[in-house]
């Protein structure tokens, strides 16, 4: 699946990309599924130092302004990583700032 549209409509920066997306005709409702690259290094959000993934997640949901005529959400797949200094914590989430990018949370949920 080619994902270049999606990721710099969403302004995701690398490693992170739209994974799937699901399309609710009945609800007009679309919703993109982000987690990081394969084999990608992630950054801790205190020190900034790289680390490889690990195999825990958490999921984060949250609306996005209108796909086109439908409404949209974005299920991110966080995972945690180990810093050295910081212990466990979550991978760090960037996305390329602009006007249309300003996420409102719906929930989270651990996956272990």
């Amino acid at each position: 699946m080619n994902t270049e549209l999606f990721n710099r409509a969403l302004g995701l920066v690398e490693p992170w990309t739209v994974s799937g997306y699901d399309i609710d005709e009945s609800e007009e409702k679309i919703t993109f599924f982000v987690e990081p690259e394969e084999n990608s290094l992630l950054t801790c959000p205190h020190c900034e130092n790289s680390y490889a993934t690990r195999t825990d997640y958490k999921f984060f949901d949250f609306d996005y302004l209108n796909f086109f005529k439908y409404k949209c959400s974005i299920s991110v797949k966080v995972p945690l990583i180990l810093c050295a200094a910081h212990g466990e914590e979550l991978a760090d989430f960037h996305l390329k700032p602009n006007e249309h990018t300003i996420f409102y949370p719906i929930s989270s949920e651990c996956i272990g």
